[in-house]
């Protein structure tokens, strides 16, 4: 029943190669997706049953910001636009462009397709989910371009 001294010396040996079989089988069902790149969205935004208007596209800047919910100013208003699941619910696109400089201190200009999760109230941040993300360009807080995606 021992095997050179390895904790499996209980199991008899009839069942030794069973729990080699499982174990495998286990740590490749963990595995699985391993390879692949996570996906930023579960749900299409434009395809949310609980988009409440039309799509509009806008041209914003986003920032991320430890902390911080994920928001889009859209360039030249006082408005803010809250991204549903934050980082979760940004193109990847965006993330890479982030990533590419000092963390907190990158901010992702680009021309944002947006549908309204809520309705709009005056003086108030509208939640919103990304359907695209084009025109991208990272550009540090001094204002110099890092890099830009057509």
């Amino acid at each position: 029943m021992q095997r050179n001294g390895t904790r499996e010396k209980w199991l008899p040996e009839s069942i030794k190669g069973l729990a080699t079989i499982v174990s495998i089988a286990t740590a490749l069902s963990l595995c699985i997706g391993c390879g692949r790149p996570a996906q930023a969205q579960s749900t299409p935004c434009a395809s949310n049953p609980k988009i409440v208007g039309k799509c509009v596209v806008v041209r914003g800047r986003i920032g991320l910001f430890s902390g911080a919910p994920v928001q889009i100013w859209v360039v030249g208003t006082r408005r803010m636009l809250s991204v549903d699941g934050d980082r979760d619910g940004l193109p990847p696109a965006v993330l890479k462009l982030a990533a590419l400089g000092e963390p907190e201190r990158v901010l992702v200009f680009g021309t944002y397709k947006v549908c309204p999760l809520e309705e709009r109230h005056q003086d108030a941040i509208r939640r919103v989910c990304i359907e695209s993300a084009k025109k991208l360009s990272a550009v540090r807080w001094d204002g110099s371009v890092i890099k830009s995606k057509p």
